[in-house]
């Protein structure tokens, strides 16, 4: 408020975007302090995943157990979280999930042992490439005139 720090820097240093930081400064004045505590947003829903789930998926996919082609991977995942916790995400919520684990990961906010996991679910949905079946002759007529 006192004009020392630009939006950007406060943001940057805030870790939050722009936007919210003007959104800040807009409830401070119009209501001062009142204003910036009083609870401006929707209760959150309740995350997909639980903390336990989305280790156990690291877990998992980190030691090879889920496994499938580029087609077949989400739908792998989605049915490794369908067996082992019952429950039912669509393919771009799985891709979500997968996105978000991946940064989590990358920012050391998972953890995960250095051994295998207790009780591995192993799904595998490669496509299984069987022989070529042979080709059927096909018998050539013969004309007769």
């Amino acid at each position: 408020m006192t004009g020392d720090y630009t939006t950007d820097e406060i943001a940057e240093e805030v870790g939050c975007s722009r936007a919210s930081v003007t959104n800040w400064v807009r409830q401070w004045r119009k209501g001062s302090y009142f204003e910036l505590a009083r609870e401006h947003y929707k209760p959150t829903r309740t995350p997909a995943l639980t903390d336990e789930m989305r280790v156990d998926l690291v877990w998992h996919l980190s030691y090879s157990l889920i496994s499938g082609d580029k087609r077949n991977f989400l739908r792998a995942v989605q049915e490794w979280l369908k067996q082992r916790y019952s429950v039912k995400l669509s393919l771009t919520a799985v891709k979500y999930w997968l996105d978000r684990l991946a940064d989590m990961f990358c920012r050391r906010e998972i953890v995960i042992p250095n051994h295998a996991p207790p009780n591995p679910l192993k799904i595998d949905l490669r496509e299984k490439r069987e022989a070529p079946k042979p080709k059927k002759r096909v018998l050539e007529r013969v004309r007769t005139r």
